[in-house]
């Protein structure tokens, strides 16, 4: 695949999500998570990864913020300790007010525990810079720092006069940590009490939403579910071939539509795939350049593909791999286990389990899936090793 015209710019982008970039759709979703949080409903707010949850929860902050209201956004991916929900938690508060005087004053004084510290690029805008914290001197760690957090945040959102919105991102995160069960306790003592609207994200969808189902749990019936659907395959497509035709370049509707559909409408993936077509295609795009554009998707998406199985197990690995060449409707019948060496019945219960939590797999139309297209495509062009 050679370069295009290199003075054409590029309407895709490869980076995070930015709030200033082309978006499609969603608008009724996002009209009706912004009513939820001008009713101080709370919501949880699930699909798998990679389908723009993340970037439609930023757009109805935005929405919000412009009405008045402070939003704060936190992602608890990776989280390590309840310290560092502490620290993420009082981080994001003071990164949100730090552009507004009066409220990050607020935001000061009423998280005594920690003291903001910024970092000041003359590079960059006040709302750019980064925002950091430290223990303020003496104060306590793990279970009762996140406590004097939670309370401080209470503090804050008494004494303000504006809608306070909390987007948790990745929050089914928690239940990896140790003492999560006492976490997951604590977190819904206060946020049951805040005056606020507060949105549950996530991508690891049974986890997510039995923290919301299940009567023994805290979270139980306190927040709205709701499933973001995917983009129609035709909106998508009419929104790349758009994007193209931006920049003069043309994208036929049937053009646009494979690329859709080569990556199952996934968002992510169709940002991603558009934006090295565009990179490499002339002024007319062609199915060409799309099978090559997928064959580099999977080549720069593979070092991600590879970190999230170093962490599985041989037998977990070797049931993506059969799922992904071969969907099925029965995982243990006995035809199934030995085409794919998947061993015994009970192993594969057990994989199985730990995918479905993982959400890597799901059962639509009758059969088991790979949930990530890409990855999908991926086992099946690579031999995976088990091992």
């Amino acid at each position: 695949m050679s370069r295009g015209c290199m003075k054409q710019k590029n309407p895709f982008f490869l980076k995070e999500y930015s709030i200033d970039e082309p978006y499609c759709g969603r608008n009724e979703e996002q009209k009706d998570l912004g009513d939820y949080a001008r009713e101080l409903k709370h919501t949880v707010l699930y699909s798998p990864r990679r389908t723009g949850k993340t970037a439609l929860i930023k757009r109805v902050q935005k929405t919000l913020s412009q009405e008045g209201a402070v939003c704060i956004y936190v992602d608890f991916f990776g989280v390590v300790s309840v310290d560092d929900i502490a620290v993420r938690l009082a981080q994001a508060v003071f990164a949100e007010t730090r552009s507004r005087e009066t409220l990050f004053r607020r935001a000061v004084k009423a998280i005594e525990c920690f003291r903001p510290i910024t970092d000041n690029n003359p590079l960059q805008s006040e709302k750019q810079a980064d925002t950091g914290v430290e223990l303020a001197q003496g104060q306590v760690s793990g279970m009762d720092l996140l406590e004097s957090v939670l309370r401080s945040l209470g503090k804050f959102i008494y004494e303000s006069s504006e809608l306070v919105h909390f987007a948790l991102d990745e929050f089914q995160e928690i239940t990896t940590l140790a003492k999560a069960e006492q976490i997951e306790t604590l977190l819904h003592d206060h946020i049951h009490r805040h005056a606020a609207a507060y949105t549950f994200i996530g991508s690891r969808r049974t986890v997510l939403c039995r923290m919301f189902t299940t009567a023994s749990r805290p979270f139980f019936q306190e927040a709205v579910l709701v499933e973001l659907p995917g983009v129609p395959a035709g909106k998508m497509a009419s929104f790349i071939a758009r994007q193209f035709a931006s920049q003069g370049k043309i994208c036929d509707p049937e053009i646009a539509e494979q690329l859709v559909s080569a990556v199952s409408c996934f968002p992510y993936y169709c940002r991603k795939l558009a934006c090295i077509v565009f990179e490499y295609s002339h002024n007319e795009v062609t199915a060409e350049d799309v099978e090559n554009g997928i064959s580099l998707l999977l080549m720069y998406e593979e070092p991600f593909f590879e970190g999230v199985f170093l962490g599985l197990a041989p037998g977990q690995i070797a049931l993506l791999r059969a799922i992904a060449r071969e969907p099925v409707k029965s995982i243990f019948a006995k035809d199934f286990l030995r085409r794919h060496r998947l061993g015994s019945i009970g192993g594969a219960q057990g994989a199985r389990k730990k995918m479905v939590m993982l959400d890597m797999i799901e059962f639509r139309q009758q059969k088991w899936w790979i949930v990530d297209p890409v990855l999908e495509q991926w086992l099946v062009k690579n031999r995976v090793h088990a091992c």
